[in-house]
C-alpha cells in the first residue's frame, strides 16, 4: 500500500528541492514554519532518541504552499514490522501541522490523513515551540510503539486451537471488519502461510493471516480495515 499518494496537482520532490524553496514571511499573527524546518525538526527529534527514519517521501502542492510526507522508522525493539510518521501542512493558512503514526498511515493530497494516532496537530502561532512540539510528538510515537511491541509479544505466546482459530475468523468477519468473500483466502494463509515465521498456531499467526489478505482490499477500504483489525487484537493496548 503506497503510504503517500500524490495526484496531477502535485509532485514528488526532495530534501534539496524543499531546501531551495523561497521562504515564506511571517507576520503578526503568522508564524509560517517553513517546509525544510518542519523535516529536519523531525530528523532531530527522531536523533534525540537514537532513532532515524530508513526512508522518506515527500509531496508538493504545485505552488510550494502544502507539504505532504511520511517517514519509516525502525525501531531496535521492533523486528516484526515498521512503524510510520505522516505529516502535512500548509503555509497559505488553510492547514495546521499535524502528524499522524501507526504501523501504516495514509498521506494523499486529497486530504486523506491516516495513521493509528494523531501525536500533533498545532497551528503556526507566535506561541508555538517547533522542537518542544516535535520531541513530544515523537515521545506521544514511541509509547505507542513500545505498546504494540509489547502486545505482539503476548500475541505470539498465545497459542491458538483449530476450534478457536475459527471462531476468531469467523467473529472478525461477522463484524464486517473485512468482506466475506475473502474468509477462504485468510483460511488458507493461516494454514498455510506464505512465511516460515508464521507457521506456529498462535494469534500472532492468525493477525498475519488477516493482514496479508488485506492487501488485496483497494486503498480506499484497507487502512481501515487495517485499524480495525489491530484493535480486534487488542494490538497497541
Amino acid at each position: 500500500m503506497p503510504e503517500l499518494m500524490l495526484h496531477c496537482n502535485s509532485d514528488a520532490v526532495t530534501r534539496e528541492q524543499l531546501q531551495a524553496l523561497p521562504r515564506v514571511p511571517r507576520t503578526r499573527y503568522f508564524q509560517p514554519i517553513q517546509h525544510i524546518e518542519l523535516v529536519s525538526g523531525l530528523d532531530a527529534a527522531l536523533a534525540n532518541r537514537g532513532l532515524r527514519a530508513n526512508s522518506e517521501q515527500f509531496g508538493l502542492r504545485r505552488d510550494g504552499q502544502m507539504l505532504f510526507g511520511v517517514m519509516k522508522v525502525a525501531t531496535i525493539a521492533a523486528n516484526d514490522f515498521i512503524t510510520t510518521l505522516g505529516f502535512r501542512q500548509a503555509l497559505n493558512r488553510t492547514m495546521s501541522i499535524q502528524i499522524c503514526a501507526g504501523a501504516s498511515v495514509f498521506v494523499c493530497d486529497n486530504m486523506c490523513f491516516s495513521g493509528e494516532t494523531i501525536v500533533l496537530r498545532q497551528r503556526h502561532n507566535w506561541s508555538f515551540h517547533l522542537q518542544s512540539a516535535l520531541t513530544g510528538a515523537v515521545g506521544r510515537w514511541q509509547q505507542k510503539t513500545d505498546a504494540l511491541v509489547a502486545s505482539i509479544a503476548t500475541l505470539k505466546t498465545r497459542e491458538l486451537s483449530d476450534t478457536q482459530a475459527k471462531a476468531m475468523i469467523c467473529d472478525v468477519f461477522a463484524k464486517g471488519i473485512m468482506p466475506t468473500r475473502f474468509l477462504p483466502d485468510v483460511v488458507s494463509e493461516y494454514v498455510n502461510p506464505k512465511h516460515a515465521e508464521f507457521a506456529p498456531r498462535t494469534a500472532w499467526s492468525l493477525n498475519n493471516a488477516f493482514t496479508e489478505v488485506q492487501k488485496q482490499m483497494p486503498l480506499t477500504t484497507r487502512l481501515s480495515a487495517s485499524q480495525e483489525l489491530g484493535r480486534y487484537f487488542e494490538l497497541g493496548k
